[in-house]
């Protein structure tokens, strides 16, 4: 592989660079003195020299409180950013110089994103295609997974497929397509070592220390020329294509005088020795066993016997080959010239079925149809015509056609053309067509038929034509007849749009009559129908029958008039919904007033008698909601000041304080709500909130500082990373009796606490308490 020196150069520039990438998302990181040691990265740790290699080389630092955190995963955003600085800084240009117009933004981060740096680096990195994204998405705040990773460092790093080396890589049926190849050049550069790649576990920092370090010194190391120049020279002596050979006689002439080139060069020229004679061979070829015999040595291929005659007199016109390729058009030229001949001439024997059936000779025309399938197949897949398709599959496509025209005209059309009489003619078309329709055998007209298509169109065009001109609309004529119609002009109309015009004019006509016909019988029975749906409603909502609303409506109903009708119940459907409307107000402000009852609120307060006096007076709709809305507001305040009050567990608490919502309370798991709501049993027992105001002023600044506390203990129990620290913070805490047990069983527990942490880290107490 050629030496890359503009890849991730070292320096200070760079260095910045690739740590923004990988630095914490809050929280400024340092850059401790070279003998500083993470405390979380061990000897044991399988990443652990890279980690430290890419310290030294300013490629990662680490966090504030002495940890790398190793197994912090890495989102596509933060390296987007920092491979978009690399960019910049390798280019000799200005970020405000990059001329970014026509670079189309992944649709996810857009110009109007909030993180503009982002947006910035995104278009560079895609420009320079290092990322593409997936359906143009970058997902910016995803976790970037291996597979993804190994693509990004390929790009990056300018990594390159090595001539003669595989990958060990073992699993890259886990992996997409697109990936599997980057994938591989890491294996064969040695960025990846592991035979289990894992494609689509994120990658973490710990990782990604490694693939940066391996990646640049790979970029550094230059190839071996003599290693490449070996493989080239054995691809071609195994190949004997004249295009390898030329390849590797590039590589051998950059290499330094050495005894390695000269036998190198020894092998080549043995090699164009090899090609030159069977250049020669054809060339000097002069008996058709002689000509087949040299087109038909290896490397040369799709040279067959049946086509000698043409080879021969191809070859006395055309000068000496000059190279294999040359003699491979050549072989493939006189190919394509003698499939597509014979292709002609059975699509000339096919059109000549039409001019006498009777005397068409089937075993002729299937011999010449397996001289020509036997030259199509000796034309490559890949042999462009002059529209640049495939010829072979343009001439197998002729051929096919031809011959299923040939069979069907002699089996399904000759003996329609040639029956003798209507039975005759009636029995083969209703056993070898559809839709045959014994009383239309008359009006059949199939002269000039050519094909089953053809005599097909002719039975659905007569039927169509019959069916719709005997068709008369009366009252049992029904939708589903029209579109009987319809569907069998239909199935013709991709083959006659011409005819069928006339026939979809006829039925629009039909359509007309019908519509005309049932359209205002349908009117009056719908207007009819929501008539007696609402007389009905209006009845059963306690109203009137006496009043006028309802009335009106009863004497347009008897006269038969549609939009009377539909007017009149209307007007009723609105009086019903009046109705009911104020029956479920009073309904609502008498359950208003029992729920404040039973809260325990004073009966003699105005907002309790105002709304017992508006019931009873009947007062407005809305007069009555107002009230009642007012009254179940205050019955709520009661209802939480009672609940606070009685409670005497934590879960009663729990309960009572969601109530309140309070935001830093309601973000927290009902375990957590819990755990809180135990540690304010006490404060709470103490007070004795009679107004809901006194609740609100005190008790939730209560909460929130309880909220903090609590979080803060947990965050301090998740920091500890020796049992020291640990030790300090549980004894402090005094969690689950951890302050009456021993010094030892203290410090054992304090272990058990750090080594049992889940990865998420500790969401509670009770689950610290469990792993003493």
């Amino acid at each position: 592989m050629t030496k890359n020196r503009n890849k991730f150069m070292l320096g200070a520039v760079t260095a910045a660079m690739v740590a923004s990438a990988v630095a914490p998302v809050a929280g400024a990181e340092v850059n401790p003195k070279s003998e500083f040691a993470f405390s979380d990265v061990s000897a044991d740790n399988t990443h652990y020299a890279n980690i430290y290699k890419a310290f030294e080389l300013k490629f990662m630092s680490g966090y504030q409180d002495g940890t790398f955190k190793p197994l912090q995963t890495l989102t596509r955003g933060n390296v987007v950013k920092a491979l978009g600085k690399y960019v910049v800084a390798t280019s000799g240009k200005e970020l405000s110089e990059f001329d970014l117009k026509d670079v189309k933004p992944f649709n996810d981060v857009t110009s109007t994103h909030s993180d503009k740096e982002l947006y910035t680096y995104s278009l560079i990195v895609k420009q320079a295609g290092i990322f593409s994204g997936s359906n143009n998405n970058l997902m910016p705040s995803q976790d970037i997974n291996r597979q993804q990773m190994a693509k990004v460092l390929v790009n990056a790093f300018d990594l390159k497929d090595l001539p003669g080396k595989t990958t060990k890589v073992t699993d890259n049926n886990k992996a997409y397509a697109e990936f599997v190849p980057y994938i591989n050049i890491l294996s064969e550069n040695g960025v990846t070592t592991e035979s289990s790649f894992r494609p689509t576990e994120t990658t973490v920092r710990g990782q990604f220390a490694s693939f940066l370090v391996r990646s640049h010194e790979v970029s550094e190391t230059p190839a071996a020329p003599v290693e490449a120049a070996t493989a080239a020279v054995e691809k071609a002596e195994k190949s004997l294509l004249e295009a390898d050979l030329e390849a590797a006689q590039k590589l051998v002439n950059a290499l330094e005088k050495s005894d390695a080139k000269t036998l190198l060069t020894a092998r080549l020229i043995d090699l164009q020795e090899k090609i030159d004679e069977l250049i020669a061979a054809v060339n000097d070829a002069d008996e058709q066993l002689e000509i087949f015999d040299a087109l038909t040595a290896f490397p040369l291929k799709n040279a067959i016997a049946s086509n000698i005659n043409d080879y021969e007199d191809e070859l006395n016109s055309v000068g000496d080959f000059e190279t294999l390729a040359e003699i491979q058009q050549f072989i493939n030229k006189v190919n394509a010239d003698v499939a597509d001949y014979k292709t002609g001439e059975v699509e000339e024997l096919a059109d000549s079925v039409l001019d006498n059936p009777e005397k068409f000779d089937l075993e002729d025309f299937y011999a010449a149809v397996a001289q020509a399938q036997a030259a199509i197949n000796a034309v490559p897949a890949d042999y462009l015509n002059a529209e640049k398709k495939s010829l072979a599959k343009e001439l197998q496509t002729d051929l096919d056609d031809a011959v299923e025209f040939v069979e069907n005209f002699i089996e399904l059309v000759w003996p329609v053309l040639d029956a003798d009489n209507d039975i005759e003619l009636y029995n083969f078309l209703k056993a070898n067509y559809k839709n045959v329709v014994a009383a239309n055998v008359d009006e059949y007209v199939f002269e000039g038929s050519e094909t089953v298509e053809d005599v097909q169109l002719e039975i659905d065009f007569v039927n169509a034509e019959q069916a719709i001109g005997d068709f008369v609309v009366n009252s049992k004529t029904t939708q589903a007849n029209i579109d009987a119609l319809t569907k069998l002009v239909k199935t013709i109309a991709d083959q006659d749009a011409e005819g069928v015009a006339g026939l979809y004019s006829q039925i629009k006509v039909i359509q007309g009559e019908f519509d005309k016909l049932v359209n205002e019988a349908a009117k009056l029975a719908a207007a009819l129908t929501s008539a007696d749906k609402a007389q009905k409603a209006y009845v059963a909502a306690g109203g009137d029958v006496k009043a006028g609303v309802y009335v009106n409506l009863g004497k347009a109903v008897d006269s038969k008039v549609t939009v009377d009708i539909e007017n009149a119940t209307k007007a009723l459907n609105d009086a019903t919904k009046a109705l009911i409307d104020y029956a479920k107000a009073i309904e609502t402000a008498k359950e208003a007033l029992a729920a404040y009852a039973s809260a325990g609120g004073d009966l003699n307060a105005a907002d309790y008698t105002e709304l017992q006096a508006a019931i009873k007076d009947k007062a407005s709709f809305a007069d009555l909601t107002d009230l009642t809305d007012a009254l179940e507001e205050i019955t709520e305040e009661l209802v939480i000041v009672s609940d606070i009050n009685d409670a005497s567990t934590a879960t009663e608490l729990q309960a009572a304080l969601a109530e309140l919502e309070i935001p830093s309370y309601d973000n927290l798991s009902l375990v957590q709500r819990v755990e809180v709501a135990n540690r304010l049993l006490d404060d709470v027992a103490t007070e004795n909130y009679d107004t809901y105001d006194k609740v609100e002023s005190a008790l939730k600044t209560l909460v929130d500082n309880e909220v903090t506390t609590y979080v803060k203990d947990l965050k301090d129990v998740n920091a500890a990373v020796t049992i020291v620290a640990a030790d300090t913070v549980l004894e402090a805490l005094a969690l689950g009796g951890y302050d009456k047990l021993t010094a030892a069983e203290q410090l054992v527990a304090a272990e058990n606490v750090i080594n049992k942490k889940p990865k998420e880290g500790y969401t509670s107490f009770a689950s610290i308490i469990a792993n003493y």
